[in-house]
């Protein structure tokens, strides 16, 4: 009775245990399902039979086949920063160069908030900058950074602001919350990094 006991002591932690995977992030179905079958497959003894067993050990192959691709495309994630939104970090590599191609969008309006915070807000990502422009999405790139601090743009102020310019480096800076460099990490493959400038209109 003790160890029937154990054992739905132990199901209970891994189910609730599973439970909050999901509900921190639901995308975790992916995985924690097919872990889930395996691991109830195996504490009810289920894989004492032949087809139970290759179906507990396929379940377990999938998740972790799933949790391995996941990894690896938050990794991957990371380091697709091609479009302006997603140019969170600005670190020529020596003798980087520049790429023909340059991005002109310019955004305009009225300044609500900058500074500096995980890219997308995501504590996984690193720390970056961003704009904030009253009724549009938040432009996050660390040049921005610059871009305000030269312009002496103020919350309130009109701005205009556009990436001038790109470099290609296969270097990214890793920063603190006050925006201070506190090293380098290497990208998988040389990304753009633009060169931002901003100016006050009223």
């Amino acid at each position: 009775m003790v160890n029937m006991m154990t054992s739905f002591e132990l199901q209970g932690f891994v189910y609730i245990g599973m439970f909050l995977s999901l509900f921190w992030r639901p995308k975790n179905v992916s995985f924690v399902l097919p872990a889930g079958i395996a691991f109830y497959l195996f504490t009810t003894g289920f894989v004492q039979s032949t087809i139970p067993l290759i179906v507990a050990c396929g379940c377990l192959t999938l998740s972790a086949v799933v949790m391995a691709a996941q990894i690896m495309s938050s990794f991957s994630s990371k380091d697709d920063e091609l479009d302006e939104s997603d140019d969170h970090d600005e670190c020529p590599a020596s003798g980087a160069k520049r790429p023909s191609r340059t991005v002109t969008t310019e955004h305009e309006g009225k300044l609500v908030s900058f500074g500096m915070a995980h890219w997308k807000h995501d504590r996984a990502n690193d720390m970056s900058f961003y704009v904030e422009i009253e009724g549009q999405n938040k432009v996050w790139a660390i040049g921005l950074k610059d871009a305000v601090k030269n312009s002496g743009a103020q919350i309130g102020d009109t701005v205009v602001f556009w990436k001038d310019s790109e470099v290609r480096t296969s270097k990214a800076q890793v920063l603190d919350r006050n925006g201070t460099v506190t090293g380098y990490r290497d990208l998988s493959t040389d990304k753009r990094r633009g060169l931002w400038i901003m100016e006050v209109v009223s």
